[in-house]
């Protein structure tokens, strides 16, 4: 019977003692527009986020670079120029750690994720869930906007935002990254 129990006990300790996988894909990933005076503004579905909090921001250039910034303050009104915000959403100006001044592209942010990111061939890989599959953030353009996605693997997408340009692009996007999921 002791031989039985102890791996049970085992068990069940390591269970009672691991942590839960508390990142939320709705309320930790936004969207990141660089302003012309080198600050930038987060567009995120959380209205929690406290001054000073770390957001880290995936750039979405050729090649992905990784940002780090600090909640600066909590807006009361849009700083996004896109016009089809949600409801939901609540916004923020960021300070960023370093001040460039070079245009950077609309871009995806994760707040509250401490965890390292990981770049191979020009991306940029994070293990969000600390279930050891890397999640991967991409941008690709439908006719007027872009569609921004985050992927668990190579065939499940966690998270997506339509971000509305208001001018004419070349479609880069196919199927699976543009559909409305």
């Amino acid at each position: 019977m002791r031989r039985f129990l102890c791996p049970i006990f085992v068990a069940i300790l390591v269970c009672w003692t691991a942590p839960p996988n508390t990142f939320d894909y709705l309320s930790q990933i936004g969207i990141v527009e660089f302003l012309p005076d080198a600050s930038a503004c987060l567009t995120i579905p959380n209205p929690s986020l406290k001054v000073g909090e770390a957001v880290r921001i995936i750039v979405l250039d050729k090649l992905q670079v990784l940002e780090a910034a600090e909640v600066e303050k909590k807006l009361a009104k849009s700083c996004s120029r896109n016009p089809e915000v949600s409801t939901a959403d609540t916004f923020y100006a960021l300070r960023l750690k370093r001040n460039g001044s070079d245009p950077k592209p609309v871009s995806i942010a994760v707040a509250g994720f401490t965890r390292e990111f990981n770049f191979k061939n020009g991306f940029a890989y994070a293990d969000l869930t600390a279930t050891g599959s890397a999640h991967s953030f991409h941008s690709c353009t439908s006719a007027e906007g872009l569609h921004l996605t985050v992927w668990d693997g190579a065939s499940s997408r966690k998270w997506h935002r339509y971000y509305y340009l208001g001018y004419d692009v070349e479609p880069t996007c196919t199927e699976k990254y543009s559909d409305e999921r």
